[in-house]
């Protein structure tokens, strides 16, 4: 106490000792400084935001500078007590640099993600925002267990800009979704896929936008608002496709379509004026699935498990009111085939034949696609003429199936017969107008005015159909028609 008394009441060495450490301490911070500047950054501008805010803090650097060393300027001229609380002032100066040196060294010691996830929690500064993220999502090659954290503190930031739909909070959190959607191809499949949190966070972003969007449609006052969540409902779009082209492509679909399913329960019947988002959802889907499902490793797995059965075209699924899905499946189908049937090529079509034969699980598959091309062929006077003499390509091999036993024959026999029977049952029951008694019979004395060279690609792609339509008139006669009588 005496001690203290001497050095507030009277002269002594104390403001140079004091001034002396905190040059010191500047001296050490600016060699820290140009040591930290001069490293190479992974993360170019998050790091650079990091360095200036959270650890060199140099909007509040020449304040803590100020707590340390103005008081020791009016030292001399100072009351005693006044001198006490210029102490004070320096103590919490040196405190508030040596955090910045500690946080200085731990950068340097290479325990940067904790420094730069602290950053981003507390991150409020909109400018700061989109460019910190948008260093965070276009850096390649980041450990997975890192990436989920990015990505724990990026879809809370997000989720706080969406639940205040401001116009500058719905504008930040359209850049912030729309860079995540450009850097997408960076991110690790393990992180996209397999983990399936990512999934999970952008298909409830994926139903709240499309939510805000219809219900702000057609609001005269609202029209900025349903016009940013109507590009953020894009967006989200993209993303959810780039993941699932990711599942596809590195074998993480049973997660994918795990996630997909219980998503599609969930909001089963969610409708915004009589729009249903399941039926937004699976239009989405199925734009890269349709594509995309040929060439995937798992395809076989997918299609015999993972994909639901609920979700494929059979005359039952249809039939069920409560079974929307299957409806969706059928409509996105003759949307995406239609234009590849009527534009079809010489070289055969491998991925219409996998959908094809796989989405109507019950159908015979060389019949089917007859059917089909029937169908979305122009109908006119020249129909049958163009259908022969255009290309075909698919439905040229039926199922592989496996048969074992002494009753091999009459085993293979039975499926077979059902596959037919399913074909032309489905075929009725979608196109009951095209494939009516008269207009079979029409079709089968058109065929008989049709003639070409023997042998021809024409002649047997005719004798073809003259054989499904007749077999078509036979199961009507003792199936559809019999019942109508």
């Amino acid at each position: 106490m005496d001690v203290v008394k001497v050095v507030v009441n009277g002269e002594s060495d104390l403001p140079a000792i004091l001034l002396g450490i905190v040059v010191a301490y500047l001296t050490i911070l600016i060699s820290v400084a140009i040591a930290i500047f001069s490293e190479k950054k992974e993360f170019e501008a998050l790091d650079r935001n990091v360095i200036l805010d959270h650890i060199i803090k140099a909007k509040s650097l020449l304040l803590y500078l100020g707590f340390a060393f103005i008081p020791l300027l009016f030292w001399n001229g100072s009351l005693p007590w006044t001198r006490i609380l210029e102490i004070l002032s320096w103590i919490i100066g040196i405190v508030l640099l040596t955090k910045i040196l500690i946080n200085s060294y731990h950068w340097m010691k290479g325990n940067k993600f904790r420094l730069r996830f602290d950053y981003l929690r507390d991150l409020q500064n909109k400018q700061d925002m989109e460019e910190a993220w948008r260093s965070v999502w276009q850096t390649e090659n980041i450990n997975f267990q890192n990436e989920q954290e990015f990505f724990n503190i990026f879809h809370s930031t997000v989720d706080r800009l969406l639940k205040n739909d401001g116009k500058n909070n719905l504008i930040i959190a359209s850049k912030l979704l729309g860079d995540f959607n450009s850097f997408i191809d960076k991110r690790s499949a393990i992180f996209l896929s397999w983990s399936g949190k990512v999934l999970d966070r952008v298909l409830e972003w994926h139903f709240d936008m499309w939510k805000k969007e219809y219900e702000y449609l057609g609001q005269d006052k609202k029209l900025d608002e349903w016009a940013m969540y109507g590009e953020l409902s894009r967006t989200l779009d993209s993303i959810f496709k780039q993941i699932e082209i990711n599942a596809l492509k590195e074998r993480s679909a049973f997660t994918f379509f795990d996630k997909l399913k219980k998503h599609a329960e969930k909001y089963k019947m969610a409708s915004v004026s009589s729009r249903s988002y399941v039926e937004y959802l699976f239009d989405t889907f199925y734009q890269v699935y349709f594509q995309k499902i040929h060439d995937a490793p798992e395809r076989f797995n997918i299609w015999n498990h993972y994909f639901l059965g609920e979700w494929k075209v059979t005359k039952s699924n249809l039939q069920d009111k409560e079974n929307i899905i299957s409806k969706i499946s059928l409509k996105n189908f003759f949307n995406w085939a239609s234009d590849k049937i009527w534009y079809a090529r010489e070289e055969r079509d491998f991925t219409l034949d996998d959908v094809a034969s796989n989405l109507f699980p019950e159908v015979n598959p060389i019949l089917w696609a007859k059917i089909l091309i029937v169908i979305f062929s122009p109908h006119d006077e020249e129909q049958l003429r163009l259908i022969i003499e255009k290309p075909w390509n698919f439905g040229f091999m039926g199922r592989v199936k496996v048969y074992s036993g002494p009753r091999y024959e009459d085993e293979k026999g039975k499926i077979d017969k059902d596959e037919e029977v399913n074909t032309f049952d489905l075929s009725y029951f979608l196109f009951k107008e095209q494939f009516s008694k008269i207009r079979l019979e029409s079709y089968i004395k058109s065929l008989e005015q049709l003639s070409y060279p023997k042998e021809s690609k024409e002649a047997i792609k005719k004798l073809k159909l003259q054989r499904l339509f007749t077999k078509m008139l036979d199961f009507g006669e003792e199936k559809m028609w019999k019942d109508d009588v």
